[in-house]
């Protein structure tokens, strides 16, 4: 079941029988818009992923751009070089406007014949408390439904309240 408000423009694409299979649709929400990621998103997101506050639960520090086009270039693969996992990112802008807000991803892997899913999230700071990484993670959670994954998981810092109620 999608959540209320969200369209899936393009088809989605079987991953449980073919993960690295590239996925076209585009999630739009009520106020985003979620792209499958590309590599020239690196450019933008590397001044919404720029503040170091954003690193404080999960660790690492702020990407330069050169290590975000690295990043992209595996992520975009769609598989893990192992071919375990499936690996499908969004960046996250808002409906009308240009700018890039963040990211949302879904780690596909098999464990019994039940697909599963791992989401993440990461919402500009400025951008926060708005509920927009809510919308994101429910519009990907219904996507992800409509190609067959059958559960959904996310490790979250437990002083991560935020994240935590994204996550419920």
């Amino acid at each position: 079941m999608l959540c209320d408000g969200v369209a899936i423009a393009g088809t989605p694409v079987d991953f449980v029988k073919g993960a690295g299979r590239r996925y076209r649709s585009v999630l739009m929400t009520p106020r985003l818009s979620l792209e499958p990621l590309r590599l020239d998103h690196a450019r933008d997101m590397a001044s919404v992923l720029i503040d170091p506050a954003l690193y404080e639960h999960i660790g690492g520090s702020p990407p330069a751009e050169a290590e975000l086009e690295g990043q992209y270039a595996r992520q975009t693969r769609g598989v893990s070089p192992d071919g375990r996992q499936g690996w499908l990112n969004w960046a996250l802008r808002l409906r009308g406007e240009r700018r890039l807000i963040g990211v949302v991803q879904a780690t596909l892997g098999e464990r019994d014949a039940t697909v599963g899913a791992e989401l993440a999230w990461m919402v500009a700071r400025q951008e926060q408390g708005a509920g927009l990484a809510t919308e994101a993670a429910c519009a990907v959670t219904g996507w992800l439904q409509t190609v067959g994954v059958t559960a959904l998981s996310a490790h979250i810092h437990p002083r991560n309240a935020a994240s935590a109620a994204v996550a419920r």
